[in-house]
């Protein structure tokens, strides 16, 4: 993950507007240390925790590119939908 003015930007806006407003289960350490978190949405605590204990200590040496932020929430039928969706760049 490349630094610049404009990520690190980002992560104050989601701090300030989303992760300290409203209740979440794991907590970004601050300050921010840019970082690609892979996750499923129906992964639990327990499994979280089991998983970044294996992966931790990998690396990732392969390139990709992120163009995009989404945010989804649960539908009263329990189904995960896009909230909002944030294109970098464009």
């Amino acid at each position: 993950v490349k630094v610049n003015k404009h990520l690190l930007r980002l992560a104050q806006v989601v701090k300030f507007e989303l992760t300290e407003k409203y209740k979440v289960w794991y907590e970004q350490p601050w300050p921010y240390l840019p970082h690609l978190t892979i996750a499923y949405k129906d992964l639990s605590r327990d499994g979280f925790k089991k998983a970044k204990k294996i992966y931790e200590k990998k690396k990732f040496y392969g390139k990709t590119l992120i163009d995009h932020l989404a945010l989804a929430q649960k539908n009263k039928n329990g189904i995960w939908r896009k909230y909002a969706l944030f294109k970098f760049n464009q």
